[in-house]
């Protein structure tokens, strides 16, 4: 961003001792020769000023902090009696990420729900409730987190379910939960209208 400007004054510098040395001259005494001339001499005479602080970072971050890279989890776990909650930790990088989950669940026994939820170990921020088929449940979420420590990834079976398995074990995708750093967030409240 720092090019445009000190092109800029390169520029500035050029005409001040353009007209400074010529001092008042017809737009047709200068020729462009003259004029590179002129420029190439200022710019070797600034050119021991002319720095970049640190050609190897942007803005105090390492080029490889502006991708946004993603951390993609699988699932896989079992639980058994009852209402049975079935919890994943990680521990990514600090920051501020797009997490997205997509589980599926086999269960025996009579299950009444299936719901999934990510955040920090004490809140619930992003919930999902399932689709059901029975003994085959799905569903999938997400939202945006700022991440600061561990965050978990729960998901729990209502009802008295004798087991659970996660992903299911038959006719659905893999189970996972991916989390896409971002390198700004901008945050803008939407409200409802009525028509």
């Amino acid at each position: 961003m720092r090019r445009p400007l000190v092109l800029v004054a390169v520029a500035m510098a050029v005409l001040a001792l353009v007209l400074a040395t010529t001092g008042p001259v017809s737009a047709g005494a200068l020729t462009k020769k003259a004029v590179k001339k002129i420029a190439a001499k200022v710019v070797k005479k600034s050119a021991p000023k002319l720095t970049v602080a640190n050609a190897n970072a942007l803005g105090g971050l390492a080029p490889s902090a502006y991708t946004n890279k993603a951390y993609v989890y699988p699932l896989t776990g079992s639980g058994t009696g009852g209402s049975v909650l079935l919890t994943w930790t990680v521990t990514p990088p600090p920051g501020k990420y797009l997490a997205s989950f997509s589980v599926s669940a086999s269960t025996t026994g009579p299950a009444t729900s299936f719901s999934c939820y990510v955040g920090t170990p004490g809140s619930r921020a992003l919930r999902s409730a399932s689709n059901d088929t029975g003994t085959t449940w799905w569903t999938s979420g997400g939202g945006y987190l700022e991440v600061t420590g561990a965050i978990q990834l729960h998901c729990d079976v209502g009802g008295s379910a004798s087991m659970v398995a996660v992903p299911a074990t038959s006719g659905h995708a893999a189970s996972q939960l991916v989390l896409t750093r971002l390198d700004d967030v901008s945050t803008t409240p939407l409200t409802t209208t009525s028509p």
